[in-house]
């Protein structure tokens, strides 16, 4: 059977927008949601953005940091990495102790960082990206980035856990 090509491009696309959708869902919770739940879907942003995040650097920085003109771009990438890091360390888990107001203002931050993350990234990133790297370095990352556990790890937990399980 030939192996499948990875588009990393595509890949990232789709992490990205299920991150958002996911602070998204938090951020669209009107006060019926205890803080209980609500730590509980932040905890599982936290796992998903954690793996994204490690496997970002991992693959797709590090091919990049050797070419010049995406250098600088990749090292913004890793700073914005290292404050959306910091953000989550703010979500400890004791989140049903906090003001609810205060604690959807961290969300909304969070928020608000990587959304200015992924626009950067799918923008200026990618266009750098697309000029160095070869379309067999692309598939390479692409698969590595793919055969690496941990991204998704949170929805196919919630699906199993829920009985709603599908042959993919």
């Amino acid at each position: 059977m030939p192996k499948r090509k990875t588009d990393i491009y595509k890949t990232l696309k789709e992490e990205h927008g299920k991150v958002k959708k996911m602070l998204k869902g938090i951020l669209s919770e009107k006060d019926g949601s205890g803080m209980e739940a609500l730590n509980g879907i932040i905890s599982d942003v936290k796992k998903e953005l954690e793996a994204h995040m490690g496997k970002e650097e991992k693959y797709f920085y590090s091919a990049l940091e050797e070419d010049d003109d995406a250098r600088k771009l990749i090292f913004e990438a890793y700073e914005e990495h290292n404050i959306v890091k910091n953000l989550l360390n703010n979500f400890d888990g004791t989140g049903a102790m906090e003001d609810r107001d205060q604690w959807m203002a961290r969300v909304k931050v969070l928020d608000d960082m990587v959304l200015h993350h992924i626009k950067e990234e799918e923008g200026e990133v990618f266009k750098e990206a697309k000029k160095f790297l070869e379309k067999d370095q692309e598939e390479r990352i692409g698969q590595e980035f793919e055969n690496d556990r941990g991204f998704g790890e949170t929805e196919k937990r919630s699906e199993e856990q829920s009985g709603r399980t599908e042959d993919k």
